[in-house]
């Protein structure tokens, strides 16, 4: 069975649990929050193992933004000028496939947490970055974090469910 990116957003959201949340993002929570708040950076770092297990054709990239909220809009936010307490992240993957033309694709297992508060993603400043972790000494691969590869067991489970 090879899933779609739908299902595989579907797999992913369904794997996400507070208990992987650092301290810091589940001291930020408030009531009401989208149950995604405060996953991106997990949620695609398994999206982005994922697309690559079930999508080997395909070029994948971890996406970043980094930005602050200024008066109910996104703005640049620069180290050295802006206050660390205003630095806010997201993160997504950004997929490229297609022969002669490519094609690129957003997959944001998280993007309800803008949405359900009728924001947009700060898509506009993200740059490609990578995640934290280990590479295989073998191959070079990036590895998953420990949290990353328990949402990636998880949502295979759920996937073959």
């Amino acid at each position: 069975m090879q899933p779609n990116a739908d299902e595989l957003i579907v797999a992913v959201q369904a794997s996400l649990t507070p208990d992987l949340l650092s301290p810091q993002e589940r001291a930020r929570l408030a009531p009401g929050d989208h149950p995604t708040t405060g996953h991106c950076a997990v949620a695609a770092e398994a999206m982005l193992h994922l697309v690559r297990r079930y999508y080997p054709e395909v070029s994948a990239k971890p996406v970043c933004a980094t930005y602050r909220e200024v008066g109910g809009h996104y703005g640049a936010w620069i180290k050295g000028v802006h206050p660390d307490a205003d630095r806010r992240t997201h993160w997504w993957v950004l997929v490229e496939f297609g022969r002669g033309m490519s094609y690129l694709m957003i997959i944001d297992p998280t993007r309800e947490q803008y949405l359900s508060d009728g924001a947009r993603p700060p898509y506009a400043f993200g740059k490609g970055k990578g995640f934290q972790g280990r590479r295989c000494k073998s191959t070079g691969a990036q590895l998953p974090t420990k949290r990353a590869r328990v949402v990636i067991d998880r949502a295979i489970q759920y996937l073959e469910n």
